[in-house]
């Protein structure tokens, strides 16, 4: 007798292995999944949940937004734990949430979309804001294609998370140049009840981003943490980390360095894959419009080029899988949101196990520790002591 599993217990099940993932991987993980920012984190929400606001070295801390300190303190009030397991259970609550969102949206198809959100398990386990950001994101573009589509909704609810978004990254701010450039083009294309709707919303996230950037310069000593625009590196070792970073986010199954061996063949199965989805659909007069998958597209592309362009003029982190993860993980959920559409039912049934079973590799994949599959580490177990 064949097991049918309803779409809803396939999410729950989705929402139990991806809690397993990102509890055993913390065993796995230096200090608990802390890096020097994870540190700057807690002990602002320490600050917070001490009464004395938000402090970092004695001071507002400028150099990062409030939002996600504030969400590990409430957490933090709410629950009996330390602040170091609200920081978890703040990425593990936004990746059930998000989940719910899905469920919500997509109904029988949740748990398609839902298998995307492995890619999220790895981050979610350091005491980072990326997590909490990414599942934001989304959230906005799902507001953006009601509000783009005529459909019921709230602007106070867009704007509401395109202020988290802020607040939790400063590069949140990215939201408002994405309705800048969307007011341009519907405007041309005389759909003008849009751009006066995108208008209104830029407009008044401009007014919220300066006053956040008021308040910094008020409490503080400067508009978001001293100087970030300085010298960067040479132009070759630029462009070349660059170009790194972006072939490793294309390798969605493993984030490694180029002499690991898992890396490569993990580029030979996705390209497999790409081959195969390209000769099973058909793409005559295939288009976007103003679907979801269009919206997670251009999100993630306006904010992929970006973080890159920043990137190019300030040195403040490499650009690697917690900065372009955000492009990534959109692209994924328009991929598997056109993929899975009803439009396209004959031929998601011919492609359906093999992109979900790729998708349930990822987590899997990109969890598995780096210097396992090493050349190097690979010949001294052949030559011992090598």
């Amino acid at each position: 007798m064949k097991l049918v599993f309803s779409p809803l217990c396939k999410l729950l099940a989705l929402a139990a292995f991806y809690s397993l993932l990102i509890c055993e991987g913390l065993r796995f993980v230096p200090d608990q999944g802390c890096t020097p920012d994870s540190y700057a984190y807690l002990e602002s929400a320490l600050a917070l949940s001490s009464g004395e606001g938000y402090q970092w070295h004695g001071g507002w801390n400028t150099l990062w937004p409030l939002g996600y300190s504030a969400c590990i303190a409430f957490v933090h009030w709410l629950l009996p734990v330390s602040l170091l397991w609200a920081s978890k259970l703040v990425n593990l609550l936004a990746i059930y949430g998000l989940l719910y969102v899905l469920h919500r949206t997509y109904g029988n198809r949740a748990y398609v979309m839902g298998s995307a959100l492995g890619y999220l398990t790895k981050m979610a386990i350091y005491t980072w804001s990326e997590t909490l950001f990414i599942v934001i994101l989304v959230l906005v573009c799902l507001q953006l294609y009601r509000h783009w589509t005529h459909e019921a909704a709230n602007s106070f609810a867009f704007l509401g998370l395109s202020y988290a978004a802020f607040l939790v990254r400063y590069m949140g701010g990215f939201v408002g140049v994405s309705l800048a450039i969307a007011t341009v083009y519907f405007q041309q294309n005389r759909l003008h009840l849009q751009a006066q709707w995108s208008l209104r919303m830029f407009s008044t996230l401009a007014v919220g981003y300066g006053l956040y950037f008021g308040v910094n310069l008020w409490q503080g000593d400067s508009l978001w943490g001293g100087a970030r625009f300085v010298e960067t590196e040479p132009l070759p070792a630029l462009l070349g980390g660059i170009a790194q970073g972006w072939f490793n986010e294309f390798i969605v199954l493993r984030d490694a360095a180029v002499d690991d061996p898992l890396l490569w063949v993990s580029l030979l199965i996705e390209l497999a894959l790409f081959i195969y989805i390209f000769n099973v659909y058909s793409w005559k007069g295939t288009t976007f419009n103003l679907s979801r998958a269009s919206i997670y597209l251009y999100v993630g592309g306006v904010y992929g080029l970006i973080i890159t362009f920043l990137r190019l003029i300030s040195p403040f982190d490499p650009l690697n899988y917690r900065l372009l993860a955000p492009t990534t993980l959109l692209g994924c959920l328009a991929a598997l949101d056109w993929l899975s559409s009803p439009l396209q039912a004959r031929y998601w049934e011919k492609v359906k196990r093999p992109v979900l079973l790729f998708f349930i590799m990822i987590p899997l994949t990109n969890l598995l520790p780096k210097e396992l599959f090493k050349l190097r580490t690979l010949f001294q177990l052949i030559i011992p002591n090598l």
